[in-house]
């Protein structure tokens, strides 16, 4: 666990300097040690803190959330590269190990449609084009790769960059 170095104010009765500056290391989720700095008077001495408050359930919860939403977003992008670079067999895992993370990725569903049409998996594409538009079913690129899928021409994952890349210069210009 990482040191902590610390100035504080601290609120006392006594007749002594206030501003303390700490240095802290958590033994233990309820317990930080370290020394503390008296400046004013040059001292230093021993410090130990004991929380009575800790992370909540919820805090970790929400902070667990994150943790998987962040590696979802890895995922996601190495799948986006390995697409780019149509290396499909890597695009299909990266996907389909975002998708473990988040079920309700509709973009994780839908890159994984073109990666089974582009390998001949119609019955697979179509699958999974459903579930993205049950996901996202005002996303008109899934409609995109649906007709493809449908009319036996399977769409380029580079059409589909294009269009979203034409959707970011659009909002942001």
């Amino acid at each position: 666990m990482p040191w902590v170095v610390a100035g504080r104010w601290v609120d006392t009765e006594l007749d002594r300097p206030r501003l303390r500056f700490t240095l802290n290391r958590r033994i233990v989720p309820m317990l930080q040690a370290g020394v503390e700095v008296n400046p004013v008077v040059e001292e230093i001495g021993p410090l130990a803190t004991w929380f009575l408050l800790t992370e909540t359930d919820e805090i970790a919860a929400i902070n667990y959330v994150e943790r998987i939403r962040r590696a979802c977003d890895l995922w996601l992008e190495s799948g986006a590269i390995a697409m780019r670079l149509e290396d499909y067999d890597r695009a299909e895992d990266a996907f389909a190990r975002a998708l473990d993370r988040h079920e309700e990725s509709w973009y994780a569903e839908l890159e994984l449609a073109i990666v089974a049409a582009l390998a001949g998996r119609r019955d697979e594409a179509l699958t999974r084009l459903d579930r993205a538009d049950e996901l996202n079913p005002l996303e008109e690129t899934v409609d995109i790769v649906r007709d493809g899928v449908v009319g036996g021409e399977p769409v380029s994952p580079h059409v589909i960059d294009r269009i979203f890349l034409q959707r970011v210069e659009e909002r942001t210009s």
